[in-house]
């Protein structure tokens, strides 16, 4: 067999015996999974509650050891919006330089089938009141020495708001509670600007902001901007919830915030993650009627389309 043909020979073997390895260690489908369990607003000293979820979506049955001690299974990344990490609870540092035995039991999930379970995250990191994304690690063979894989869930935004009086967290608890009965749908683009300018026309301040993405709408002007980049996480939640009343104010001239008499969509364009709406919105003035060219430009997230920007041009008057 001269050279190259046994390099070639070679090569195809390597080749092959990586794909049998690669493909032997491939896990099971398993979906891993993280949502907030019933609350959704959260203050300082709040417990925040996640329910975690393993689904088994493989042909076979999926088996892993569940600690008595959930801290053996499971991690979380708790990062600010600066990208800086929170550090670990005492109780999870504790917990992981013990030289105590773990206790864990074997759970089988059949094809198709779920196993649940609800955790506290302060018991896991260290939170006080501002603006992160959380993330939640799986470990099926418990953290150690021996650990071969792990799992990781999807992101949540975790909002802990400032101290507020009892009244204060009250109203803003009602609040909440009107904007969880008004889900945002995964509508097409036009639909959302139809919704958002109904809205508007009808005083329904909920459903207004349902589609709006308002830090991108606050961020637009450069100068809040480079503004808003300087403040303190706390800083920039107030900044956002002023802004949210001015958006509301009707008078603000040029703003999606003005009430229209009537609207006309001329067109929409759109990929998989971003989307383009054009309006002809028509404002009675005292003795005339404005007309303004909106260009509203949307992003997906989640398969929810969310105003992040608009431009206005003017049209003349009828």
């Amino acid at each position: 067999m001269n050279t190259g043909r046994f390099r070639r020979y070679v090569a195809a073997l390597v080749f092959f015996l990586l794909f049998s390895l690669l493909s032997a260690q491939t896990p099971p489908e398993i979906s891993f999974s993280i949502q907030f369990y019933e609350q959704q607003m959260y203050f300082p000293g709040d417990d925040v509650q996640i329910r975690l979820s393993i689904k088994n979506e493989s042909p076979e049955p999926f088996t892993f050891r569940l600690a008595d001690n959930r801290l053996f299974n499971l991690e979380f990344d708790v990062v600010d919006l600066r990208n800086i990490s929170q550090p670990p609870s005492q109780n999870f540092t504790m917990a992981r330089t013990s030289v105590e035995r773990v206790f864990y039991r074997e759970v089988s999930l059949n094809p198709g089938e779920e196993f649940s379970f609800i955790e506290k995250l302060g018991l896991y990191r260290q939170i006080s009141e501002g603006v992160y994304v959380v993330r939640a690690h799986f470990f099926p063979d418990l953290v150690g020495p021996q650990t071969m894989g792990r799992y990781t869930s999807n992101r949540l935004t975790l909002a802990i708001r400032p101290g507020f009086q009892e009244q204060q967290r009250v109203v803003l608890a009602a609040e909440q509670n009107i904007q969880q009965i008004l889900q945002a749908n995964p509508i097409p683009p036009d639909q959302v600007i139809t919704t958002i300018l109904q809205a508007r026309m009808q005083s329904q301040r909920e459903r207004f902001f349902l589609y709006l993405d308002v830090r991108s709408l606050y961020r637009m002007d450069p100068r809040r901007d480079s503004q808003f980049r300087r403040l303190s996480e706390q800083e920039q939640f107030k900044a956002l919830q002023e802004f949210e009343e001015i958006l509301w104010a009707p008078t603000i001239q040029n703003s999606i915030s003005q009430i229209p008499l009537r609207y006309d969509i001329l067109r929409t364009t759109y990929d998989q993650s971003n989307a383009r709406v054009s309006v002809i919105q028509r404002y009675q003035m005292d003795s005339f009627v404005e007309v303004k060219l909106f260009e509203y430009n949307l992003s997906r997230v989640n398969g929810i389309w969310y105003v992040t920007s608009y431009i206005v041009n003017n049209q003349g008057t009828e």
